[in-house]
């Protein structure tokens, strides 16, 4: 007998939920609103994978699902017959002099959350150089990350795309979605049947949640020759922590998540002004920089950061994986592909998978 699965939305989870069903041997169509093209250079996005870098008591949740990620990541890139920019060099986060107390608070917070001794060590400036040569003499003292990684998501989206087409899976492009329902999606092409329907459209599952929230991330990506990091690199400042993520040639996402104010506001003057200074601040070269994107983007985010899989009878709906994608995306995926092909609870499910519904 077979078995079929309709997925809607084709962004990275929507993709990778199609490879994933399709190497088990489902017949697997997909359905997006955009075309290939048009999901190849999302909004600029860290595509940090950071389990410890950006811990607090409130996301420990998604720390464990970020530390899983850490595992799954390399063999989902080796699974792809394109190249992704994916690097396993850890995170690096510095401060000013003047800002010396913040490492001191940030190292005591991990203390009490996890092994600090596995997942952080203290640097001087002569760890600094040779992790970062191009640092050399700025910061007198940091923290590296060792378990953190980073990955490139417009080369990853590409690379799941070739292997979609390799896979020879259904893709309905340029195709709204109308209607999804326990295995039915209805769209442009009339309704289409199928054994399960995942729900992956992102925004569209997201405004379902009642305990919804938005934060605004701001960030900026800049194309600096001056400069060669070979990690992402994080400044500590009392109202916000920047994070300088380097991708390929020599490309660079600067971004900050900020709390306050209006989360659909567009970035303003200050905001834009402030990223690109602690970007200076860091490395003078950032000012030769030439800037490539710039944008505001209301983030939806569930309590804790934590994504939801909501199952019931034919259908399963994600929400909130855009807060922390990147720690998320391996365990959501396993988790469905256990669940519907299986019948079993994975284990990263605990916390993200609501009680079955018929």
């Amino acid at each position: 007998m077979s078995r079929s699965i309709g997925i809607a939305g084709a962004g990275t989870l929507g993709r990778m939920l199609a490879l994933a069903f399709h190497r088990r041997g489902w017949e697997v169509t997909m359905f997006d609103r955009g075309s290939r093209g048009g999901n190849e250079e999302p909004v600029p996005s860290t595509g940090l994978v950071d389990p410890y870098l950006s811990l607090t008591r409130e996301t420990q949740a998604v720390a464990q699902l970020g530390e899983y990620a850490t595992e799954q990541w390399p063999a989902w890139i080796e699974s792809l017959p394109a190249p992704v920019h994916f690097i396993e060099n850890g995170a690096l986060v510095v401060a000013h002099p003047r800002d010396q107390a913040l490492l001191d608070a940030r190292l005591e917070t991990l203390a009490e959350l996890a092994p600090v001794d596995d997942v952080v060590t203290e640097c001087a400036a002569a760890d600094i150089k040779q992790l970062e040569p191009a640092l050399a003499g700025r910061f007198a003292r940091g923290l590296f990350f060792p378990l953190e990684q980073h990955l490139d998501p417009c080369s990853l989206l590409r690379a799941l795309a070739t292997a979609m087409d390799a896979a020879g899976i259904p893709w309905h492009e340029n195709c709204p979605v109308e209607q999804v329902e326990p295995r039915g999606i209805t769209s442009a092409r009339g309704r289409s049947i199928f054994s399960w329907v995942i729900d992956a459209r992102g925004r569209t599952t997201d405004a379902e949640a009642s305990d919804l929230r938005l934060r605004r991330h701001e960030r900026v990506r800049v194309h600096a020759p001056g400069i060669a990091l070979s990690r992402p690199v994080r400044i500590m400042h009392p109202s916000q922590e920047i994070t300088l993520v380097p991708q390929a040639d020599h490309r660079y996402v600067i971004g900050s998540i900020v709390s306050d104010g209006d989360p659909q506001a567009p970035i303003t003057a200050r905001a834009l002004l402030e990223l690109l200074s602690a970007a200076h601040t860091v490395h003078p070269a950032f000012g030769e920089a030439t800037v490539l994107a710039v944008r505001s983007v209301p983030v939806p985010s569930l309590p804790g950061g934590m994504p939801r899989l909501v199952p019931h009878q034919g259908l399963l709906t994600v929400q909130g994986a855009a807060a922390h994608p990147w720690c998320v995306l391996p365990a959501l995926v396993d988790s469905a592909l256990s669940f519907i092909d299986t019948g079993e609870v994975h284990p990263m499910a605990d916390g993200v998978m609501e009680a079955w519904t018929l």
